[in-house]
């Protein structure tokens, strides 16, 4: 008997083409260790809105509540793809959409289903801070208890 590894995988997407990469290369490797991957989609609502703090509350609540609707449009058309593109390699999709801090999410996310591994990708820069990867990302791979694939 083998070593089983790999067989649940944490898809970390947020409807980027860097996130739509990563979800193929884990599916990818799915598919070859006879996995099943959960695609999650984190809403981070406090960092769109950041900006909107002079005005009146009733104003910032109606702004808020648009932005979590598109937000979460958003989120079912990603999942639905990530779905699609799991079902065509024939690999088990779950999905997963949640409001929070996204590493913190993906992280007890990940640990909360006992996922054996976190696929997630990669911002791309320019000039100097291009060797540096995003502050989700870096986030996750300094803090996770579960293995991170990082897809560039």
């Amino acid at each position: 008997m083998g070593i089983k590894m790999y067989e649940k995988i944490l898809l970390a997407v947020d409807g980027s083409k860097h996130s739509q990469k990563a979800a193929e290369a884990g599916i990818e490797l799915a598919k070859k260790t006879n996995g099943k991957v959960m695609a999650l989609f984190v809403i981070d609502v406090a960092k769109e809105y950041e900006g909107i703090g002079g005005v009146s509350w009733n104003i910032a609540d109606n702004v808020v509540e648009g932005i979590k609707k598109s937000l979460r449009e958003c989120s079912n058309d990603t999942l639905k793809i990530v779905g699609e593109m799991a079902q065509k390699s024939g690999v088990p999709f779950e999905a997963k959409m949640v409001e929070g801090q996204p590493a913190t999410e993906i992280m007890n996310v990940a640990e909360n289903s006992d996922m054996d591994l976190i696929v997630m990708g990669r911002l791309g820069r320019t000039g100097i801070s291009k060797f540096l990867m995003g502050s989700v990302a870096e986030k996750v791979i300094r803090n996770s208890k579960v293995p991170v694939l990082m897809v560039h």
